[in-house]
C-alpha cells in the first residue's frame, strides 16, 4: 500500500501518518469486502459526500451506493494534514472502473467511469472515543489522467 505522506515536515506528525496508514487500510477492506456495518462504523452520524458529478449525498444513501458500485482500485497519494488534536484533513486519489447503477451518477460520468476515471478527494476525519470517524469527503475526477465529466 502506498504511505500517507506527511505533507508538514513535522517529525511529530509521523504518529499520525502511521496510523492513517492502518485507517484507510480498514476502510478499504470494508469497502471492497462489502462490509456495510465496517464502513457504517467508520462514517460519522452526519457524514457527507460530494460525488464527482457534485451531487450531496448523505451517509445512509453513501452506504447504500457502496455496496453495489465497483470498488476503488489504485488508492494511494495520500496526504494528512492535522488541523486540531482531533481532527486532520487527507487527501488522496484512487481509480474507479466498471459499470454503475443506473441513476447513481450522471450519464456522462457514468460512461467515463466504465473506461477508468482517477478520483481525486479530500475527506475531513474526527477522533471519536473508538478511533477515527470521517467527517465529509469531497471527490472530483482527474481529467489529467484522461477521465472527463
Amino acid at each position: 500500500m502506498p504511505s500517507i505522506e506527511d505533507q508538514s515536515g513535522s517529525e511529530a506528525n509521523s504518529h499520525l501518518v502511521h496510523e492513517f496508514e492502518g485507517v484507510y487500510e480498514q476502510m478499504r477492506a470494508h469497502v471492497t469486502g462489502r462490509d456495510r456495518n465496517g464502513l457504517g462504523e467508520m462514517l460519522s452520524p452526519g457524514y457527507t459526500f460530494t460525488s464527482p458529478d457534485g451531487q450531496r449525498m448523505q451517509r445512509d444513501e453513501v452506504l447504500d451506493l457502496e455496496m453495489r458500485i465497483p470498488p476503488p482500485t489504485d488508492v494511494g497519494g495520500f496526504s494528512v494534514q492535522q488541523v486540531t488534536e482531533e481532527v486532520v484533513v487527507v487527501r488522496g486519489q484512487d481509480v474507479v472502473k466498471g459499470n454503475f447503477p443506473a441513476g447513481s451518477i450522471s450519464d456522462d460520468l457514468a460512461t467515463s467511469m466504465r473506461s477508468g476515471v482517477r478520483i481525486v478527494f479530500t475527506s475531513v476525519w474526527r477522533r471519536h472515543q473508538d478511533g477515527w470517524q470521517m467527517v465529509s469527503n469531497d471527490a472530483h475526477v482527474d481529467v489529467s489522467f484522461g477521465g472527463t465529466v
